[in-house]
């Protein structure tokens, strides 16, 4: 396979496992279940966690992904790790062809001719629902500011309400704490971008540019 092939696989087995992370199917990780998804889950969990390993960027970004699986800077991570593991691991790639052929089944991922969608936003307005899948064609973008946005997020089959953003909070601790986290982040980011070398994703360029931009302005609240 292809880079491009092994990062669809990738992108493919994270989609469906999001919604299932969320909706609690890892709960009760060896417990017997007759549920088809929590089954899928546990297996592709199980197949992810022996793949990475003797990894500790990879574990630590499959640690955090769990703990926040709706966070999309977390996945995209996730599926950057995948993608080397394969690369390094090619015995798995059939392993986690027949798990997303199985999400296929229990309708946990969309035929691939459904997932495109057109969307247009414009004329200052506010988004109230996104959903997943590919965004093809002209996106009209107007203005569009942080605190107007709000709404829920759909993903697979699951709905996840964000609701309108909080105020920042910034007492220093916490301040220190977003950096902190950022910083971890940034750091299993940059692993995987040396790894990629010249064939870097996209994606991994625009998160990586994104979190030293935040730890930037986080550190510039915390100095006052």
């Amino acid at each position: 396979m292809d880079q491009s092939q092994l990062l669809e696989l990738a992108r493919q087995t994270v989609t469906y496992m999001t919604p299932l992370i969320v909706g609690g199917a890892l709960a009760k990780v060896g417990e017997d279940t007759l549920d088809g998804a929590q089954t899928l889950a546990q297996r592709t969990w199980g197949v992810l966690r022996r793949a990475f390993q003797q990894n500790e960027g990879a574990e630590a970004a499959l640690t955090l992904y769990k703990l926040k699986p709706d966070d999309p800077g977390r996945a995209q991570i996730v599926e950057g790790e995948v993608v080397a593991v394969l690369e390094q691991q090619p015995q798995l790639i059939s392993e986690l062809q027949e798990l997303v052929s199985a999400a296929h089944q229990l309708g946990l991922l969309a035929p691939q001719d459904k997932r495109k969608h057109s969307v247009t936003i414009s004329d200052n307005a506010s988004a109230g629902v996104v959903v997943a899948g590919d965004l093809q064609g002209g996106i009209h973008v107007g203005t569009l500011s942080q605190d107007r946005v709000q709404g829920d997020k759909v993903m697979g089959n699951k709905v996840v309400n964000y609701g309108a953003p909080r105020p920042a909070d910034t007492n220093p601790d916490h301040l220190r704490r977003l950096i902190d986290i950022n910083t971890r982040r940034l750091r299993v980011l940059e692993e995987q971008s040396k790894r990629f070398g010249y064939s870097v994703p996209p994606h991994i360029e625009t998160e990586i540019e994104d979190i030293r931009a935040d730890i930037a302005r986080l550190e510039a609240l915390l100095k006052g």
